[in-house]
């Protein structure tokens, strides 16, 4: 009878704790990060190398192509929401803010409440990193462009880093999140990792001074790193770890669970799959007992519609727009990645 009765009071308590979470984090704001390759519209600027998306360029980047992009890409968004709306969007390779303005009229997306946060940076070729948000869900407090020149190179121009604060409804707290797109490895790994380097330093120095202004600030840094989490930028200058690895500050890695997966990645370079798109936390979002919380784990979207197969190695690969400089009307050369913020 004892051990009915003892049985009885632990379900209780396990039961009201269980109730105590679920209404402590009823709600939840999906993040996702896509790296849309190339989103060009097809008018020249002469401020930019844009000239081969145009339709005399080189991929005869036509308004019929440019406007078949834009829906492929609203069809990614509301699939990543279980074709809903995810509330955060951070983006990569936009060119300018009117192919944003273009995306949210002009395709299925125009149903939904979205607004944009977008700074022009002096990238060479024109393209930057932004932010779509559901503003009937969420609201953005204060925005910065955090532009940054490499010392060792100080002619060539890249993406800035933009940092967004973020807040929704009945709540105080408030989330920092991080879009960033590091500058690509042309010209070999070797000779281009200090500028990838440097990149997370900045990102580093930058999200160490929000902690230290904000106690208990909740941030997630996401992107196109073009690294790897193995490699220095990653692992050893942002400090983005998984979970049962981290020391100090040390953020964490939101996918690692796909670290030593096969065959899995966001992206593909001949045979060998990658994730060169990232999702980390800091301790104070991922640990969190209240306001928001990172859940465990991220995810790598990679559904059957943004696959083709491979047919110069195995398996598949990203369905891109061109093959080459063959049209084929795909999506991207990266898979998004996604996760979920709870409150």
């Amino acid at each position: 009878m004892k051990k009915i009765l003892l049985l009885a009071l632990l379900f209780l308590c396990y039961s009201t704790y269980a109730q105590t979470e679920q209404t402590s984090f009823a709600h939840s704001l999906r993040v996702c990060f896509y790296n849309v390759e190339n989103l060009f519209d097809y008018t020249n600027d002469s401020l930019t190398n844009d000239d081969a998306f145009t339709p005399e360029g080189g991929y005869h980047w036509t308004s019929y192509r440019y406007r078949y992009k834009l829906n492929n890409i609203a069809k990614v968004i509301l699939a990543m929401g279980n074709w809903s709306a995810p509330e955060i969007i951070c983006l990569a390779e936009v060119e300018n803010r009117q192919v944003l303005e273009d995306l949210l009229a002009q395709t299925p997306l125009s149903f939904h409440s979205y607004a944009i946060v977008h700074f022009e940076s002096k990238d060479n070729r024109g393209i930057d990193v932004a932010m779509l948000y559901r503003k009937d869900k969420v609201s953005v407090v204060y925005a910065e462009a955090v532009s940054w020149i490499y010392p060792g190179d100080t002619v060539s121009k890249t993406r800035d880093i933009l940092y967004v604060q973020m807040q929704v409804p009945h709540l105080t707290d408030t989330l920092h999140i991080f879009v960033n797109h590091w500058p690509s490895r042309y010209g070999g790994y070797a000779q281009t990792m200090e500028k990838r380097n440097y990149a997370a330093s900045v990102l580093r120095q930058k999200a160490d001074a929000v902690m230290q202004l904000h106690q208990d600030a909740k941030i997630i840094c996401c992107g196109d790193f073009n690294d790897y989490h193995y490699n220095e930028s990653v692992a050893e200058v942002l400090r983005a770890k998984s979970p049962d690895n981290v020391q100090g500050d040390d953020f964490i890695h939101l996918l690692y669970p796909y670290f030593n997966a096969n065959n899995t990645g966001t992206h593909k370079y001949q045979e060998t799959w990658g994730i060169l798109d990232h999702l980390a936390v800091n301790q104070a979002l991922y640990y969190a007992v209240k306001g928001f919380k990172a859940e465990k784990s991220g995810h790598i979207f990679a559904p059957d519609f943004l696959l083709q197969t491979d047919e110069n190695n195995r398996g598949v690969k990203p369905f891109r727009t061109f093959s080459g400089m063959k049209y084929v009307g795909g999506f991207s050369d990266h898979l998004p990645v996604y996760a979920d913020i709870f409150y």
